[in-house]
């Protein structure tokens, strides 16, 4: 019963023609926007899961927080991973201190002794 006017309505009709080439032209315009939005969409969604930290120079590997930076001529470094976020993110700044980075990388700021997040 059900499926004969399904099956029928999905068979092209002269009639419908140039109700199909209508919606051709609509279906393309909106998968373009649908491409440039979906770019955008994708970029938050796929950090949301994951590893990030609250803290510049922070990340979350394997169960712990690992420190990085990347000096002037873009070599990265690693600092070190640690167990607890707050611990990484005042190591980050005393590296960047140490390698006297300060004018070009951001720290995180501290207050009473506890990185702010950013």
């Amino acid at each position: 019963g059900p499926v004969v006017p399904v099956a029928a309505a999905a068979e092209p009709t002269g009639s419908s023609s140039a109700a199909a080439a209508a919606d051709d032209d609509d279906f393309e315009a909106s998968s373009d926007d649908d491409d440039s939005d979906g770019g955008a969409r994708n970029g938050p969604k796929r950090r949301r899961g994951g590893a990030t930290s609250r803290f510049v120079g922070v990340s979350k590997q394997r169960n712990k927080w690992a420190v990085r930076y990347a000096d002037r001529q873009g070599n990265r470094h690693t600092v070190g991973t640690y167990d607890d976020e707050e611990t990484a993110a005042l190591k980050f700044n005393e590296a960047i201190i140490a390698a006297k980075l300060t004018d070009i990388r951001a720290i995180n700021p501290v207050v009473d002794g506890r990185p702010q997040p950013k």
